[in-house]
């Protein structure tokens, strides 16, 4: 289990500094140690620990106690600074030490101290910005100072969020609406926070409303390979922005990729247009006239110089306008910013390419930045959208601008803005939950899966009998095949116990079957090496296809890998040999590739059968037909056992009915009907068509196989070579088939869908490849070790685990990442029908399933099932909720929502209720968006004033 082998990456994981961790905080804190730097090994780039030390609570003989206390704390710190400085990780870490609250400065009548109110933090790490005290120090610890109010109890003069907001900062929140999250009350503390440009030397991020600038910045790069940038390479480029920004602007700046486009270019024609993410890109990579570029949209936000201007004077305004000039002359000139940030990220070389591969993570962040993109050529254009990007002086317009000045007004606003709405720009991307949904999607699916269910039986049985050799797992059917077995077994009168060398005993050969290079000797074992010359490429020719070793798991399948040694005649056999005390190895599934090839057949001259037992048997008459023919037609295609048809769709019904390959027999007499090119566009009467939906599958042991297999398909599936083959299908289908409907049929064309390669296995989650599940047969170690937490039998499954949070998305980034020609299909989105705020436009709640994507990525935050709670959620009472209520056509509401009343006046530090204050003597005003409300005055004050004994609460 997951306990277990933490125990066993941390026993193995060396410390540098292994015998400085002596101390009980240091035995502690070896452990954090070690599980740092394990981050790659469990998939983490974010980790927080919580060390704790009691016994501080010292109410008498306090001296003596920290005497004995603080030795052993300052020794734990010691060893681990060391350590990770050593391990070249301090620059990753930081650490806060702290109490919950301080504690009274003059002593007890036990020599001890008691409880107070402010206290200390301490903050250390590689970036940290030391050697200062942020924050008001007392200017004495007798009576006279102002926050002493007694014993040396002092008034906290800054908030526990004006050191979080840093760190949190620091950890990579920086949008307004996720700190929020974070720290609920950094609202109320206005401009009185640490952001990670005052706690840190690296840090670049302001307080938003305080004195940051936002700039919008577009850039084109020329492609040598049409993609979108992966989340590394979005990464380097702001790397590389942020840089350029410090040295050729000299100031601190942040990054954020925003959206980006692929455009397709023709020389010939000098015409220019977007590329759709699905489209194929095959019949433009040959063509030396085509030129992909790249558009990027980025949001450079950047610090500009400070001054009051209350009190400034002019020249003192000057001097600090000068400056943000300075700043914005770099920043808003194209030619010097497309050609630093081309030499910053164009133009790699292979071993650029190679030594980025293979750097570690913080070994790269150690040893200088490389910010090379493997497919930019070079920067064609970058420059700041000046439209867009605030002024550098107050505006004195009545109408709020978007952005926030550089420099503050010296008259405040008669009317500060009270709006609920968002950045516009979706914030980076948080972690997913690691936790599943515990419900099911409230939309059901409009089309069909191309995956077919598992491990649920299909709703309709197959037409075959089934030929595995081993069990139905976890149970066998309890309803008997109606068509005997293809490969009955034999009543073998010797049976060889060890057949040796990897060989086993076949009960239908009564024989052993044997691995190259043997085959049985005189005693019947796997010892001889004196074989027939086809032994080995006939050896499964009328038997079923061996279990064997592959990857993590054991396969059947009749072509078997290069150096595979052995083969089982059952799975069981081979898990218990080749994975002896795993109990995965049987649960899981096969981990061969699959070629799926979607199209639909439009029939000619049908009748659709009346009862559901003929529309199976119809369209299993014409899976067969169509599978025989086209493995038979297509030169170079090799179909085997375990490739099949699925028909989905047959005289409008939604079925799963799979045809499995066989060999063909002799070839069945039937009438050639020709089929010239224009047959296939000719109008033909709409009675007698029906549009089959069919999914081809073939398998192989690798990739190349099936593009391979693709790629014929795609060619003779077209021209002169389709209509041989339709004509084929509908001449061995109206011979063969015992229905009249389908003896009817006269002519057949073909649509191509799209086509896809996966694997077979168990759909894992592929971080740090592409954000989907993956069910390639390559998950990490860890995941086979504990397959009932990580694996899962279905790609909606997988996407619900760990992608609950985006699973539309996580459904299109796996036919994105399987598709090898088409177009994706569309995934119906389960929030398309959740109501959202649309700012901007309507100004109200609407379900159109067009919300931001930042929306819908975090569904549970802003997305409502009722158009009234929507309106709740982001519309005041005060002339906004009753409008967005009736948007739909219905009565206004004659009553506010809002049931909890009481928030906190902290002017006065007292509860007070949301209502005009003319209204009664609970009533303090109307409350502001900002205000925390609840349903009582007791809740109120206990939620906040409990450390207040005043008799109105």
């Amino acid at each position: 289990n997951m306990t277990d082998y933490l125990k066993d990456i941390i026993d193995s994981q060396p410390l540098i500094n292994e015998g400085m961790f002596t101390s009980s905080m240091g035995r502690k804190l070896r452990i954090v140690s070690k599980m740092i730097l394990l981050n790659e090994e469990r998939k983490k780039n974010r980790d927080i620990f919580l060390v704790s030390k009691g016994g501080f609570d010292g109410h008498a003989l306090s001296k003596s106690g920290l005497a004995d206390l603080l030795p052993d704390v300052n020794s734990g710190l010691a060893a681990f600074y060391k350590e990770m400085k050593d391990q070249n990780m301090i620059d990753d870490v930081t650490t806060v030490v702290l109490s919950e609250f301080g504690r009274t400065v003059t002593p007890n009548s036990g020599l001890g101290s008691d409880h107070a109110w402010g206290g200390n933090a301490f903050v250390f790490g590689g970036q940290i910005n030391g050697s200062q005290i942020l924050g008001h120090y007392p200017e004495s610890f007798d009576n006279s100072d102002i926050t002493n109010i007694g014993r040396g109890r002092l008034i906290p003069q800054k908030s526990w969020e004006s050191m979080w907001y840093g760190v949190s900062n620091w950890f990579g929140i920086t949008d307004d609406k996720e700190l929020e999250y974070v720290i609920p009350n950094n609202g109320n503390m206005g401009c009185e926070l640490y952001p990670d440009s005052v706690m840190y030397t690296t840090g670049n991020n302001t307080i938003t409303g305080c004195n940051d600038r936002s700039q919008p910045m577009k850039l084109s790069m020329l492609l040598s390979e049409p993609r979108y940038l992966t989340g590394v390479e979005e990464k380097r480029i702001c790397k590389a922005a942020i840089a350029i920004v410090a040295q050729g602007a000299n100031v601190t700046s942040r990054c954020t990729i925003v959206d980006q486009k692929i455009f397709v270019s023709f020389d010939y024609n000098r015409r220019r247009r977007l590329l759709h993410p699905a489209e194929d890109i095959r019949r433009f990579l040959e063509d030396p006239s085509v030129q992909f570029d790249l558009d990027v949209e980025a949001s450079l936000l950047y610090q500009v110089p400070q001054i009051n201007a209350t009190n400034a004077t002019d020249e003192e305004l000057a001097e600090v306008q000068s400056q943000v000039d300075a700043i914005t002359s770099y920043i808003e000139d194209p030619v010097a910013v497309r050609d630093d940030l081309s030499a910053a990220i164009s133009n790699c070389t292979r071993d650029d390419r190679d030594d980025v591969r293979r750097s570690r993570r913080r070994l790269q962040e150690g040893s200088g930045e490389n910010n090379c993109i493997d497919i930019c050529e070079n920067v064609t254009e970058a420059y700041a959208d000046i439209s867009q990007a605030p002024s550098s002086v107050p505006s004195t317009s009545g109408v709020p601008s978007r952005q926030p000045s550089s420099l503050p007004s010296s008259v405040p606003s008669l009317n500060p803005t009270k709006s609920f709405e968002p950045s516009m720009s979706p914030s980076e991307s948080l972690a997913p939950s690691y936790g599943p949904t515990y419900g099911p999607s409230a939309i059901p699916s409009t089309q069909p899966s191309f995956t077919p269910s598992t491990p649920a039986p299909t709703r309709v049985p197959s037409t075959q009998p089934s030929l595995s050799t081993g069990p139905t797992a976890p149970d066998p059917t309890s309803i008997p095949s109606s068509a005997p077995s293809a490969m009955p077994t034999q009543n073998c009168t010797e049976v060889v116990d060890d057949c040796q060398a990897g060989g086993f005993f076949s009960v239908y050969t009564c024989a052993c079957m044997c691995p190259e290079p043997r085959c049985p000797n005189a005693d019947g074992q796997c010892l001889s090496t004196n074989c027939a010359a086809d032994y080995h490429s006939t050896l499964f020719d009328d038997h079923p296809a061996p279990w064997f070793k592959l990857g993590s798991s054991c396969t059947q399948y009749k072509e078997f890998p290069d150096g595979s040694t052995a083969f089982y005649g059952s799975k069981s056999d081979c898990c218990s040999n080749e994975f002896p005390g795993s109990s995965s190895c049987i649960s899981q599934q096969s981990e061969i590739r699959q070629l799926k090839y979607n199209g639909k057949f439009t029939l000619v001259g049908l009748t659709c059968p009346v009862g559901g037992s003929q529309i199976v048997a119809a369209s299993a008459d014409l899976g067969r037909s169509a599978l025989s023919v086209i493995c038979a037609s297509v030169p170079g295609l090799s179909c085997a056992d375990g490739d099949s048809i699925v028909v989905t769709k047959f005289c409008n019904k939604d079925l799963e009915v799979e045809v499995q390959y066989s060999a063909p027999a002799a070839s069945v007499p039937g009438r050639e009907l020709s089929s010239g090119s224009g047959s296939r566009t000719r109008r033909v009467s709409t009675a007698s068509l029906d549009v089959v939906d069919f999914t081809l599958y073939l398998r192989a042991l690798d990739n190349d196989s099936l593009l391979q297999a693709e790629g014929l398909l795609s060619t003779y599936l077209s021209g002169t070579s389709l209509d041989n083959i339709l004509a084929g299908i509908v001449a061995d289908v109206t011979a063969s088939s015992a229905l009249v409907e389908m003896q009817a049929l006269t002519l057949a064309y073909y649509t191509f869908f799209n086509s896809f390669v996966s694997g077979l296995g168990a759909y894992y989650p592929a971080w740090g490849s592409v954000e989907t599940c993956l069910n390639d047969g390559n998950q990490e170690a860890y995941m086979n070790k504990n397959p009932s937490s990580w694996l899962y039998a279905t790609l909606d499954g997988c996407c619900e685990r760990y992608y609950n949070w985006d699973f539309a998305g996580c459904k299109t980034a796996h036919f994105e990442a399987t598709l090898v020609s088409g177009s994706v299909p569309a995934v119906p989105d389960p929030v398309d029908a959740l109501f959202y705020p649309d700012w901007g436009r309507t100004n109200t709640c609407i379900n159109d399933g067009e919300a931001p994507p930042y929306m819908k990525k975090q569904s549970s935050n802003w997305m409502h099932e009722t158009l009234y709670d929507c309106c709740k959620a982001y519309f005041g009472w005060q002339g906004e909720f009753d409008s967005c209520v009736a948007s739909a056509g219905g009565d206004a509401p004659t009553s506010s929502p809002i049931e909890e009343s009481w928030y906190v006046d902290w002017t006065r530090f007292k509860c007070v209720k949301s209502c005009h204050e003319d209204d009664g003597p609970s009533c303090g005003g109307l409350h502001k968006n900002w205000n925390v409300l609840h349903s009582s005055k007791g809740d109120c004050c206990g939620a906040h004033l409990s450390w207040l004994e005043r008799s109105d609460c």
